[in-house]
C-alpha cells in the first residue's frame, strides 16, 4: 500500500501523454452461470442465529443457471451476506482511473414467507480488503426483474466506517459483487428464498497512457456500411508496436467473436467481421461493439447489424 502511494505521488507529479481523448474503454465483468468456485460468500452481520445457504440450480434462472439463496431467520434476527465475484478484477493502475460504474442484475423471490416480503440488496465493491456498499435496491417481486444503476461514482459506495473506494490511478484493485440482507422483527421464524442472475458490472474509465511514451493515438473505425447486413470492415490503427487484440461484444458485454490477436507494428490494417460468433453461427440483428486493445489502451466502435 505504501509503495503504491509513493509511486502515485511520482506519477501525479508529471504530465502523462494521453493515448486517446475518445478512448473510453468500457470494461465489463459479468457472470450468468454462477460456478461456486468463482464466488466467495462472507457473513458480515448476523444476530440471534440467522443462517444462510446458497445453491446453483441449472434451470429456473433467467434463463438457465442462477444463484439461489436462502436466509433462515429465527425470531428477532437479522443477517447480511456479501457475495464477491473473484473471477474478474479491475486494476485502476493498469486499466485507467474509473469515471463511473454501471451495475445490473436480474433477481426474484421464490415462495415468499408473507405478502410483501422484501430482500435487502446492494451492489458491492471490495478494495484493499474493505467492503463498500452501493445504493439500496431492495426488492419484493416474485418473478424475474432487472435492477440497473447507471453512472455510479466512488461516493455512491460507502464502507462501515463511512469511507469511499479510490477510483483514481492510485487506487488498489477493485473486485465486485453484491450483498443480500434480511431482518425478522417478529416473534416467529421464517425463511426467504431468492435468486440472482446475469450479474454485470460495466467499468467506465479514462485511459491516461501509463507505460506509454507519447505514442500516436489508437483508433478503430468502420470503413464499410454501418448499419450492415452481412459483413463489416474495420480499419485498425494501433498507433505503436504491440500485441493487438480485437473482438466483438454484444450489448451485455458478452464476447461474441475474436477477430485479431497478433503483434502489429503500428501500421493501419483492416479486419473483417462476417456477423458470426466464434462457433460460426450467424448472430441476431442488434447493436454490437468492436473493441481493440493494445497494451493498456483500448478503443471501441459501435456496430449495428440489420438482417
Amino acid at each position: 500500500m505504501r509503495r503504491r502511494s509513493a509511486l502515485c505521488a511520482v506519477l501525479l507529479s508529471i504530465t502523462l501523454p494521453v493515448i486517446s481523448t475518445a478512448a473510453l474503454a468500457n470494461v465489463v465483468i459479468s457472470d450468468d452461470d454462477f460456478v461456486p468456485a468463482e464466488w466467495i460468500v462472507t457473513v458480515t452481520g448476523v444476530t440471534n442465529g440467522a443462517t444462510h445457504a446458497e445453491s446453483r440450480p441449472t434451470t429456473g434462472g433467467n434463463p438457465a443457471e442462477y444463484r439461489h439463496m436462502t436466509h433462515t431467520l429465527p425470531a428477532n434476527s437479522s443477517i447480511t451476506i456479501v457475495h464477491l465475484y473473484i473471477a474478474g478484477t479491475y486494476h485502476p493502475w493498469i486499466d485507467g482511473p474509473v469515471t463511473a460504474i454501471d451495475y445490473r442484475e436480474d433477481r426474484s423471490q421464490t415462495s415468499p414467507p408473507f405478502p410483501g416480503s422484501s430482500v435487502g440488496a446492494t451492489p458491492l465493491i471490495v478494495q484493499d480488503g474493505i467492503n463498500y456498499f452501493g445504493p439500496s435496491t431492495t426488492f419484493t417481486h416474485t418473478s424475474w426483474g432487472t435492477s440497473s444503476l447507471f453512472g455510479l461514482t466512488a461516493n455512491d459506495f460507502t464502507s462501515a466506517t463511512n469511507t469511499h473506494p479510490d477510483f483514481s490511478v492510485c487506487g488498489g484493485p477493485l473486485q465486485f459483487g453484491f450483498a443480500r440482507s434480511n431482518t425478522n422483527s417478529g416473534a416467529s421464524s421464517y425463511a426467504t428464498n431468492h435468486g440472482i442472475d446475469n450479474f454485470t458490472v460495466t467499468v467506465r474509465n479514462t485511459l491516461t497512457g501509463v507505460g506509454s511514451t507519447g505514442a500516436a493515438p489508437a483508433s478503430i473505425r468502420v470503413v464499410s456500411a454501418n448499419p450492415f447486413n452481412t459483413e463489416v470492415t474495420l480499419e485498425l490503427t494501433p498507433g505503436h508496436f504491440g500485441r493487438t487484440v480485437v473482438a466483438i461484444y454484444d450489448v451485455n458485454g458478452s464476447l461474441v467473436r475474436r477477430l485479431e490477436n497478433r503483434e502489429l507494428w503500428g501500421e493501419i490494417t483492416e479486419s473483417h467481421w462476417d456477423a458470426t460468433d466464434d462457433s460460426g453461427r450467424s448472430v441476431a440483428s442488434g447493436v454490437y461493439f468492436a473493441r481493440m486493445q493494445i497494451g493498456n489502451a483500448a478503443v471501441q466502435q459501435k456496430l449495428t447489424l440489420v438482417r
